[in-house]
């Protein structure tokens, strides 16, 4: 029975470690929490990490996990190395995932907006490197918006950000990030990967918008058919070639070759709106339905642990 080590995390309405622990404790499994590196051992075991989204937690939980993959080589760490410094960094999802994406430019001077405008097309999406739920995502229509953009990032202030609320310390200083813009979608698809297993569910854009996420708009996808067919193919294609076992992926079509395209991986989700998460039923590898719906995604864990899928 495998040993399990899981991360006492700060996530106020559903803390992943504590629900994941009592899964296994209830299994009779070894498994414990941990706060710091100090309390576990570098015998063969798994450790699960809820990683808390916004600072100061975000750094700590990040810096914990690295200690953990370069100290106690023997803990397999659940989500992997790539998705945790993916998490909340935008850049570094373009630099390493862009097979996998929209074309996405880092511009880094305001000389850059011209050249960046012909590759992309406009409209354009811009987007802050940290952010969930469309927060600090902005639609860029024309060339005064770019340059508008560029002199807020370059030569103003920087351009105002949400991290978990309005903070006023929040800017987007020194950077843009612009991603070419998948015109015609009238939702996106989010994508769960647990192991083996997936779960899906779509995303209908906000209201007079062209935007999906946090709209709460959500239709959980019980059977595969059509284009979430084609979504669940895309996932198993980018799992089986980045190896990532836990993540979320937002998925748009490419208008214009049909393909769909990741606008960006996650390790948040919500665990608490039934037509959402909680609600998708769990596929397995072949996309058949196990009967298990999201609210199963802690024993479905336990179970794919069990089974050898993140060994």
């Amino acid at each position: 029975m495998p040993r399990l080590w899981c991360l006492d995390d700060e996530h106020v309405r559903v803390r992943w470690g504590r629900a994941t622990h009592a899964r296994a404790e209830a299994r009779g499994w070894d498994c414990r929490l941990f706060t710091s590196i100090d309390q576990i051992d570098d015998d063969p075991a798994y450790a699960f990490m809820r990683i808390e989204q916004w600072e100061p937690g975000l750094s700590r939980h990040r810096a914990l996990a690295n200690e953990i993959f370069n100290k106690r080589p023997n803990i397999r760490v659940i989500p992997d190395r790539a998705q945790i410094n993916w998490y909340e960094d935008k850049i570094g999802q373009a630099s390493d995932l862009m097979p996998w994406m929209p074309k996405t430019r880092v511009l880094r001077d305001i000389e850059d907006i011209p050249r960046a405008i012909k590759d992309l097309g406009l409209p354009l999406v811009s987007k802050s490197t940290e952010g969930s739920s469309c927060a600090n995502v902005r639609m860029v229509r024309t060339p005064d918006e770019a340059l508008a953009e560029g002199v807020m990032a370059f030569e103003g202030s920087g351009i105002p950000m949400r991290l978990g609320g309005a903070r006023k310390d929040a800017r987007q200083k020194d950077y843009l990030l612009w991603q070419r813009f998948l015109a015609g979608n009238k939702h996106i698809y989010r994508v769960g990967i647990c192991g083996r297993l997936k779960w899906l569910f779509r995303e209908g854009n906000r209201p007079g918008t062209q935007l999906a996420s946090g709209s709460g708009i959500y239709k959980p996808i019980d059977r595969l058919e059509g284009e979430a067919r084609d979504v669940f193919d895309a996932a198993t294609k980018f799992s089986r070639g980045t190896g990532q076992k836990w993540c979320g992926l937002d998925y748009a079509k490419d208008p214009d070759t049909g393909e769909w395209l990741v606008l960006e991986t996650t390790l948040a989700w919500g665990m608490i709106d039934p037509r959402s998460t909680v609600g998708c039923m769990l596929l397995d590898e072949n996309g058949d339905p196990t009967g298990r719906r999201g609210v199963d995604l802690w024993d479905a864990l336990l179970d794919e642990i069990q089974a050898g899928a993140f060994a």
